[in-house]
């Protein structure tokens, strides 16, 4: 995994370049947990058909792809 984790995001129309730092701070889509995007919680699968950064919780366990967390940043870079 490679860091910063960059994606272009198209909405209305506009392409919009979103960044996640390694060691951000986020709260799970799922339970609500805080953790850190970093190299224990970032990934990417060879099933995937494209390139997606997905992220795992470590509490729940839960995984989404890295668009979900983009607006779920916690605390200073939020």
């Amino acid at each position: 995994m490679r860091w910063p984790i960059r994606r272009t995001i198209v909405e209305s129309g506009q392409a919009f370049v979103r960044t996640m730092q390694e060691n951000t701070t986020v709260s799970c889509y799922r339970c609500g947990g805080e953790f850190l995007v970093n190299r224990d919680t970032a990934f990417r699968t060879r099933r995937s058909i494209d390139d997606m950064p997905y992220i795992r919780c470590p509490r729940c366990g839960y995984v989404a792809a890295v668009l979900y967390y983009f607006d779920r940043t916690v605390g200073k870079g939020a």
